[in-house]
């Protein structure tokens, strides 16, 4: 994947809340109309119901959310 710059984070293609239950362990949703061709992050913000962050005990953790890179084409 070659990726010819990195975007700054303030601009979502696509941002959507999923608040619902996972059906058969699988929580999805639809980009209507898709996305243009290009290379995105996708990242996973993991809060509890009322949306407040995840705290975690010590300093020396892993990354507390899921990213992943892709293409479209």
């Amino acid at each position: 994947m070659a990726i010819s710059h990195l975007e700054t984070g303030h601009f979502f293609a696509f941002f959507k809340g999923l608040n619902d239950p996972a059906k058969n362990g699988i929580l999805s949703v639809e980009v209507a109309g898709g996305l243009p061709k290009g290379t995105y992050r996708l990242a996973s913000i993991n809060t509890a119901a009322n949306h407040q962050p995840a705290l975690v005990a010590i300093a020396q953790h892993g990354a507390l959310d899921d990213m992943v890179y892709f293409t479209v084409a």
